[in-house]
């Protein structure tokens, strides 16, 4: 979201249900708190951020238009990304010429996204085991929450400047 700001965007619109994980729900809150701390408006269209899947391109292009395009989707996944993107070129918008959309996973390489976020699935899979481990030998000790840093991928072929 940083990196979004200091490249000049200012109309932001999340994309993904933030009650299909608990890790959607703190992407959106830690964008929501991005935008209200740099004093910008949320303008969110509420259906794209608790869209049904089955029905994700339906729902995103009755509420999508030239006319009231966001600058940047900010997806909850890559597959969120994916679909938006198709969704976009279903009526005519093009990507990244028109707007720019980010993802998170680092799913695909082959969709133009601007940005994702690599998450080292292996060490977090490890990680998860060591922690099931040591809980089975210490059953009443407190429960610790570990995080574990992932990688912002910027790929600026798929950037633009804002007006």
């Amino acid at each position: 979201m940083l990196y979004l700001l200091r490249k000049g965007f200012k109309r932001f619109q999340f994309v993904g249900n933030t009650s299909d994980a608990h890790s959607f729900y703190e992407r959106w809150v830690a964008y929501t708190s991005v935008l209200m701390g740099h004093g910008l408006n949320l303008n969110q269209i509420p259906e794209l951020s608790s869209p049904d899947v089955d029905d994700f391109r339906k729902t995103f292009t009755s509420v999508i238009n030239e006319e009231n395009l966001p600058e940047v989707f900010v997806c909850a996944n890559d597959f969120f990304a994916l679909y938006t993107i198709e969704a976009l070129e279903s009526i005519g918008i093009r990507v990244p010429d028109q707007c720019v959309v980010t993802g998170f996973d680092n799913v695909y390489d082959n969709i133009p996204v601007l940005a994702t976020v690599n998450v080292n699935k292996e060490l977090l899979g490890a990680r998860a085991v060591d922690q099931m481990l040591w809980r089975i030998v210490n059953p009443e000790s407190n429960v610790e929450k570990k995080l574990i840093l992932a990688d912002v991928m910027i790929r600026e072929q798929y950037g633009r400047h804002s007006g």
